[in-house]
């Protein structure tokens, strides 16, 4: 009998705080968590750890997500490993950069950290779809679907506040 693996989540953000609610959220629902303050660190940690899935806060100093998430998707090494933008700028051009960049997935912030863990676990399931057989133009498919039914989602959420 084999045991699997836990899902291993890179979450690059480079606010403390909300880095570290995040990578204890998910640790604590099973997942193992590499952190990364910054674009630069999070392509250093994508080469180093291999992850299952990328959380890339959008909008950081330096090497911003933005640029991190088209380096890593035009990387042999790195391409077919999803990535979710996680950001507070939630407007339609924000998510067509997403899908510009090669992100298969939008998360809006604020994000509840139960939230995040169904976005990963979605994103996982997602991909290991793709290794079962997908073709790249099903999984980019999905992926701007999946970007589509998170900003109908936050949309909902802003209509819902008073």
């Amino acid at each position: 009998m084999t045991t699997q693996r836990p899902a291993r989540v890179l979450l690059v953000e480079d606010v403390a705080d909300t880095r570290e609610m995040y990578a204890d959220y998910l640790r604590h629902c099973g997942f193992e968590v590499t952190t990364a303050t910054n674009g630069a660190e999070a392509l250093d940690a994508a080469r180093q750890t291999a992850p299952d899935v990328v959380l890339m806060d959008a909008a950081m100093p330096g090497l911003d997500g933005w640029a991190a998430t088209k380096l890593l998707k035009n990387d042999p090494a790195t391409r077919d490993v999803p990535v979710l933008i996680l950001t507070a700028h939630v407007f339609a051009e924000h998510k067509q950069r997403a899908q510009e960049v090669g992100a298969d997935g939008f998360i809006g912030k604020p994000c509840m950290p139960d939230e995040l863990a169904r976005e990963v676990s979605a994103a996982l399931h997602r991909w290991r779809g793709t290794r079962s057989g997908e073709t790249s133009t099903e999984r980019k498919a999905k992926a701007a679907q999946a970007i589509q039914e998170s900003q109908q989602r936050i949309a909902r959420g802003r209509k819902k506040r008073p």
